[in-house]
């Protein structure tokens, strides 16, 4: 029998910490043939950053195990279904041995199709039943998605991948900014907002370049997410009860007293910032390292592999100061870490902290980043 993780649209990101900080002993202790994971994923999540949660449990289980995920709810499953648009759904699509519906469990999805005509589809942007819109790159077999591509066949030059990438998030930027939609005015590139578009630009390219390869340098299957979404509730006092149990979070919300909020998350499966690091050249000589130390190095003393993170340059800095002048909160999760920055008041010296460290967490793959700021 697999090791079966069920969550619903209520569980929250500490209560997946909790099953992620078992799941390699649950599954070290069966039989190594048996050695598999089942996955009960809803479509959607009442909790703010739940759904990321869930994408980050999909793609950690699917990258180390044969692991089966179940739609629940769901009869059956295609390219519209909310539950294959959600982020666990696409988190799944590549890596995942199957892609079963709760109640058909014998029409697994066929996922290959599928990642063909989303990719195929609007230049690889998905539209979710969230309501927002979600950029999908799925290694080796479409690094780089149409909407960044100079044509089917030639990849864009950098400078233009970024001038097309800048466009990208001004639309996205535009369909979820409620200042924007009521007023019809066109966000710009200038500013906080635009500083944080250049700095989601710095963390897809690093992907690229380093989030989708193994400690050889070789391409490894899986997928890289972008995501910007809005969440709105009637009252502050409600958006707020949506933290999900992360105390951090919760304070951030308490003290913005905000009615809306726009996210953007960025996430891809690779080896994660400290390991992509460690298994370049530049990291055999700091093998020996705390890793927490080793972390804050790359985030913040321009650390680097040749830009394993953004940190080969300030582009970590930099966000955050653009952060700061948001009013935003930023969380990081890479392996055993998450890291967190609440912005309400602005702040001389810009850090990250660790997100409740007295809470149950594993070692997830990959690299995820989430932004909020709050909209008038």
């Amino acid at each position: 029998m697999p090791i079966t993780i069920s969550t619903t649209r209520e569980s929250s990101p500490p209560a997946i910490e909790a099953e992620l900080a078992t799941l390699h002993q649950r599954v070290a202790a069966l039989p190594e043939a048996q050695r598999s994971v089942e996955l009960r994923l809803p479509s959607m999540s009442s909790q703010i950053l739940a759904d990321a949660w869930l994408a980050i449990a999909t793609g950690t289980a699917a990258a180390n195990w044969p692991t089966t995920v179940v739609a629940r709810g769901m009869r059956e499953l295609g390219i519209d279904n909310q539950f294959v648009t959600s982020l666990p759904g696409l988190a799944a699509l590549r890596t995942a041995e199957k892609i079963v519906p709760e109640g058909a469990r014998d029409r697994a999805l066929d996922t290959a199709h599928v990642l063909m005509q989303l990719v195929a589809t609007d230049g690889g942007l998905v539209r979710t039943r969230s309501g927002g819109r979600v950029l999908v790159e799925v290694d080796p077999d479409f690094p780089i998605a149409p909407r960044l591509r100079a044509s089917d066949r030639i990849a864009s030059a950098p400078a233009e991948r970024r001038r097309m990438f800048t466009q990208m998030v001004l639309h996205l930027r535009k369909m979820v900014e409620i200042g924007a939609l009521r007023r019809q005015i066109d966000p710009v590139s200038e500013g906080p907002g635009g500083a944080v578009g250049r700095f989601l630009f710095e963390l897809h390219e690093n992907g690229v370049e380093h989030g989708s390869r193994d400690g050889q340098g070789k391409k490894i299957p899986g997928s890289r997410l972008l995501r910007v979404r809005k969440h709105i509730a009637n009252r502050p006092e409600d958006l707020s009860s949506r933290h999900g149990g992360v105390p951090e979070l919760r304070a951030y919300l308490e003290r913005i007293h905000a009615s809306a909020l726009v996210e953007a998350s960025i996430s891809d499966f690779g080896l994660g910032i400290v390991d992509g690091f460690l298994a370049s050249p530049s990291g055999a000589s700091h093998a020996g390292r705390d890793r927490r130390g080793l972390l804050h190095s790359l985030l913040f003393e321009r650390l680097s592999s040749k830009g394993v993170d953004p940190a080969s340059g300030l582009g970590i800095q930099r966000a955050l100061r653009a952060a700061n002048q948001m009013q935003a909160f930023v969380s990081l999760r890479t392996a055993e870490f998450w890291l967190a920055a609440s912005f309400v008041d602005a702040a001389p010296e810009i850090r990250m902290i660790d997100v409740g460290p007295e809470m149950q967490r594993g070692r997830v793959r990959g690299t995820h980043w989430q932004f909020l700021w709050p909209q008038p």
